[in-house]
This record gives C-alpha cells, structure tokens and sequence, in this order.
C-alpha cells in the first residue's frame, strides 16, 4: 500500500474529503493534504524509532583498521570512523565486537570525561573500548591495518622463510537505520517524497497511528482509536521478534559464552518465560 493510498484510507475514517490527485502535489493548493503528508512523516517515524528495534531497520556496519602514517616504519592505526549516512541508533542490546576478540565485547564508555580521563592516564583495557562523538566512533586502541604476505626468499641473508598475509582488524555492531520509508526512485528515505512511496513496517499500523493523531489534533475523540492502533502495533512487534531478557546488559541465551571484563551481570538468579 502507498502513503497515497494510506493518506486517502484516513481521510475516509475522519470524515475528511480526500485531496484529488496527488496527495504530495496536492499541499500546494490543499492545506488539509499538506496536513496529511506532515502526519505522514512524523507518525512514520516515530512508528520506526520510538517503539523497538525493528528488523526491517536493523543494519550491520563493519569498520577495517588501517595505517594512517605514509612511513611504512612508523605505525599510526586509525582511532575514529564515521558512522554511516543512514545511522539512527545503536540497538538497545547492541555490542561492538573486535575481530581480535570474539570472547568479550569491547567497553562502552557513555561519559566523555570519564573517556577523556582514561586517555590521559593511558588506561585501555585488554578487550578495547569505544564511544560515540560527533558522529564518529571512537575506537581505543586503533583498530591493526592489514599486513601483506612476505614471499620466502631462501637467498636472502639470513634466508627470510616468509609470512602469510594478515588481514586488517575489525570492529562489527548493528545498528537502527533512520531510513523508514522505501522510495520509488530507488532506496530508501527518511521520509515519503512522492505518492508511490511505501512504508518498510506494515502500513496498518502506520494508517491507524495516523487516524488516532489526527484526531487528537483536531480535538476529537480518539481513545478507542489509539486502542486499537496500539493493540496493533503490540500484535506485530509480538511478531516481529520478542526482546531478549536481559541480565545486566547482556540477552539470556543457550550459550552462556560471553566473558565480563572488570564486571558481573548484576543479581544471580536467571528469569526465565513462563510455562
């Protein structure tokens, strides 16, 4: 379903004329179809990024350590990457994993002064760690750069026996996409630009977002709406993936693999679904 045909479902459940035509050509002449492309957008949003961590939203990025020093005896790794265009969020149970170590995550540091004083003090800890400022991920120590094979060469002396190539250092997380609108000129948008331009979450749940709104906005009555535009919204995020229970900052799984550096989830007593 289009947002032109989501807009002119709406306007039939308000008691609203639908603008003829093009709904995005529409606001020009039409304050009311202006109205509702605005709604559009907000409800459209706030459906993808307030309520959960959707897997149609969900993205993974993946960063490569390299060698920012031109002297090839002087060894400077990169610490910062830029985040991706289309970044929204990390998820809520998001974890940023080193290539060099897949046992632990490395350490989120959520406090700059506390980043700031651990940089000063020279303090890392064995698994790394990382934060987010001006839109770029810092990551400390720098991810290794990639090391090219060296060929044997038994004529060389001492006779050089060679070495395999090692690939550059990873740093792998997901994270929540801002791009909730999938555009008919190809990709994705963070917002609907064109008629035929579809929601990526089911469209109902954008349709009975919108009915409820638009009420509210205009002083109607809109409980039962906002009931059963809730009811809807829980059905397909039930559908969609339950949350993991969390200890700590950690999901419950079946694998118990995953080690704490400097600390334990807190309590002891694992809770489990019920029968």
């Amino acid at each position: 379903m289009t947002v032109q045909s989501v807009i002119r479902e709406v306007c039939s459940f308000v008691g609203v004329r639908s603008p003829q035509g093009s709904v995005f050509l529409s606001p020009f002449v039409d304050r009311t179809a202006w109205e509702f492309v605005q709604l559009a957008n907000e409800m459209a949003q706030r459906i993808a990024y307030d309520t959960r961590d959707w897997q149609a939203l969900r993205k993974r990025c993946q960063f490569f350590g390299t060698d920012q020093n031109p002297d090839p005896n002087v060894v400077d790794l990169k610490p910062s990457f830029a985040l991706p265009a289309d970044y929204h969020r990390m998820l809520l149970t998001a974890q940023v994993w080193r290539s060099s170590n897949t046992s632990a995550p490395m350490s989120f540091i959520s406090d700059p002064d506390e980043w700031l004083r651990r940089e000063l003090q020279g303090s890392t800890p064995p698994i790394g760690e990382w934060i987010i400022e001006n839109e770029e991920m810092q990551i400390r120590p720098g991810l290794t750069a990639p090391v090219p094979a060296v060929p044997p060469d038994p004529l060389a002396v001492p006779p050089v026996v060679g070495s395999a190539a090692v690939p550059a250092e990873t740093a792998t997380f997901y994270y929540m996409r801002n791009t909730p609108v999938r555009l008919t000129s190809g990709g994705f948008g963070k917002e609907f630009l064109n008629d035929a331009d579809t929601f990526v979450l089911p469209e109902r749940l954008l349709k009975l977002a919108m009915i409820w709104q638009w009420k509210c906005n205009k002083g109607a009555t809109y409980a039962e709406d906002l009931a059963n535009y809730e009811d809807a919204l829980h059905r397909v995020a039930g559908a969609d993936k339950p949350s993991p229970i969390m200890i700590g900052s950690q999901p419950i799984s079946s694998e118990a693999n995953i080690a704490y550096y400097g600390q334990t989830p807190p309590g002891s007593t694992f809770v489990g679904p019920g029968p």
